[in-house]
C-alpha cells in the first residue's frame, strides 16, 4: 500500500460532518446504496477483507430486525404478500425496514471510519481550545473503549481457565470489568491533578500545520458538499413509500446525484493517515 499524505485535522473533521450531515439526512436508495458501497470499500481498504467480512453478519442481523419489526408494526401499502394473525404484511413496510436497516449500518460504518481516521490528538487539537473539559472528556472515552474490550477479554479467558462458565460467569466479569474501570479512573484522576491539570492556563502542543494542500482540500470539499446540500435540500431526492414506492426525481438525477456521493464518499482512501490504525 502507497504512503498517502497526511491532511490537516479541519479538513478531515469537514469531510465527515458533510458525509454524515448528506448520509443521515435521506432515505434515498440511490443514495443509501452509494454510501454503503462506499464506506464499504473504504472499510477493506483500510482494515481489509477479512475484517469487512466479520462484521457482516451483525450488518445483516440489523436489517433482517429493522424489515421484521416494521413488517409487524405498520400494515400500510398497496402490495400484500401474505396476512399474519389478521394483519397485512405489505412489501412497502418490509421495503422500508431494509431500507432503515442499511441506514444504520451505513452509519456505523462511517462512525467507524472516522475512528480509524481521526486520532484523539485531532479532535483535541481542534476542540480543545473551545471546549477543553468535553474534548478531554470525549477523547478518554473514545480511547477506553479498545481498553475495555481487552480487559474483559482478558477477564473471560481467566473466568474459562478457572471452568466458570453461563449467564452468571458473565455478569461477573462485567462486575469485575466495571470496578476494575472505576478504580483505574480514579487514579487516572489523581494523577491528572498531581500534575496540575485545572490549574493556570492551559498550553496545547501540536504537530499539525495548516497548508495549501489543506486548503484545496476544505474547498473541494466544501464545493461537492453544498451541491450535495442543495439537491437533498430541494427535496427533489425525497422518496415514498406509502401507499406506493417512488421519487420524486427522475431517474438520471438520481443516478447523478448518487455517483457524486459516491465519489466523495471515497474520499477516505485518499485522506488515509499513515497511521491508521
Amino acid at each position: 500500500m502507497n504512503r498517502l499524505r497526511k491532511l490537516h485535522p479541519l479538513p478531515t473533521i469537514i469531510y465527515f460532518i458533510i458525509l454524515l450531515g448528506i448520509q443521515m439526512w435521506t432515505f434515498n436508495s440511490y443514495i443509501l446504496a452509494a454510501g454503503y458501497i462506499a464506506a464499504s470499500v473504504c472499510m477493506i481498504y483500510m482494515a481489509g477483507f477479512a475484517d469487512y467480512l466479520g462484521k457482516l453478519p451483525l450488518d445483516a442481523l440489523i436489517v433482517v430486525l429493522c424489515a421484521g419489526i416494521n413488517l409487524l408494526a405498520y400494515h400500510d401499502g398497496e402490495h400484500i404478500l401474505f396476512y399474519l394473525n389478521g394483519n397485512r404484511v405489505t412489501f412497502e413496510a418490509i421495503n422500508f425496514g431494509i431500507h432503515m436497516g442499511i441506514y444504520i449500518v451505513t452509519v456505523i460504518k462511517w462512525c467507524l471510519l472516522y475512528g480509524r481516521i481521526m486520532t484523539e490528538d485531532e479532535f483535541i487539537y481542534l476542540f480543545g481550545r473551545f471546549a477543553p473539559t468535553v474534548a478531554l472528556m470525549l477523547s478518554q472515552v473514545f480511547r477506553t473503549i479498545p481498553y475495555l474490550r481487552e480487559d474483559y477479554k482478558n477477564i473471560r479467558m481467566a473466568s474459562s481457565g478457572l471452568g466458570k462458565s453461563g449467564v452468571r460467569s458473565h455478569m461477573e466479569d462485567i462486575s469485575t470489568l466495571i470496578s476494575k474501570s472505576l478504580e483505574e479512573s480514579i487514579y487516572r484522576g489523581e494523577l491528572m491533578e498531581d500534575r496540575g491539570y485545572g490549574v493556570g492556563k492551559r498550553t496545547n502542543y501540536h504537530r499539525f500545520r495548516f497548508k495549501r494542500r489543506d486548503m484545496a482540500a476544505i474547498i473541494i470539499e466544501m464545493t461537492i458538499g453544498v451541491l450535495l446540500f442543495a439537491e437533498v435540500a430541494s427535496g427533489r431526492m425525497t422518496i415514498f413509500f406509502y401507499p406506493l414506492c417512488g421519487f420524486r426525481a427522475e431517474k438520471a438525477e438520481l443516478i447523478t446525484v448518487a455517483a457524486v456521493f459516491f465519489i466523495y464518499g471515497l474520499l477516505p482512501t485518499l485522506l488515509k493517515k499513515d497511521e491508521v490504525r
